[in-house]
């Protein structure tokens, strides 16, 4: 994209906990987008292993980047925090130990703007020590209404109940944060966000490469397709009563 003074800025909303051996693979992938209009909010969750002064030295390099640090207080008020500072007309979200592919933001603002959408979305790569799988491949875009897109949140197959591989548009968060002190925050606002979305776009296309780390909560939670279930319509049903 050459004219990049006439593209909206999107900001990206990078939480960072104790990623020292992710974090600089992480930045370099969102500092070598193609898509060159972004704000950079990257919020150091207190971490004591080095990661903010990592983060840190991108901000020196790059004016695109803002740090913020403060005491630990977990992943969703992180992620509140990143939206009360952002600017941006879009919104992002990549996690400290991941990394993106370099056209990902190009191509999920092109889907939603081609398709006069709210929220576009791609695919990702599940990425294990020397092993890597994609999760679900295809060309064919959809164009969904809220009701069917929520509908595929609740299967939970082409379209997963994470916030890192969609664009939003930024008024979809006017009033609404992450509930603190819970498990799977994603899935508490991904409901109320579809419902208030006129369309949603998805071209099942990896771009995001989501790493499973021996201490993820998702390798030690037994039962996260049973939780995810169960979350899901009671989110849904208590948020969005319209719907049903």
């Amino acid at each position: 994209m050459d004219e990049t003074r006439a593209l909206p800025l999107i900001s990206i909303i990078v939480p960072v906990y104790n990623v020292k051996d992710y974090v600089e693979k992480c930045l370099d992938s969102i500092c070598g987008q193609t898509y060159k209009n972004l704000e950079i909010v990257v919020v150091d969750d207190g971490s004591t292993d080095g990661s903010g002064e990592i983060c840190d030295t991108y901000a020196q390099k790059d004016p695109r980047v803002k740090v913020i640090h403060r005491e630990n207080r977990g992943v969703s008020a992180v992620r509140n925090e990143g939206l009360d500072i952002a600017l941006g007309e879009y919104i992002g979200f990549v996690d400290g130990d991941d990394w993106i592919d370099s056209d990902m933001y190009e191509f999920l603002y092109e889907l939603l703007i081609v398709n006069e959408a709210d929220i576009s979305v791609c695919s990702h790569y599940i990425e294990k020590p020397g092993k890597r799988k994609i999760k679900y491949a295809s060309d064919k875009v959809l164009n969904l209404i809220p009701r069917d897109a929520i509908r595929l949140l609740v299967k939970d197959d082409i379209v997963r109940n994470y916030l890192w591989d969609k664009l939003f548009k930024r008024e979809l968060f006017d009033g609404l944060r992450f509930p603190q002190n819970t498990c799977f925050e994603d899935m508490a606002v991904m409901y109320r966000i579809f419902y208030r979305a006129r369309k949603v776009v998805l071209k099942s296309q990896p771009k995001y490469h989501y790493m499973i780390r021996t201490d993820s909560l998702i390798v030690w939670y037994p039962s996260y397709r049973s939780y995810n279930a169960c979350t899901s319509f009671s989110c849904y049903r208590r948020n969005n009563k319209k719907c049903t």
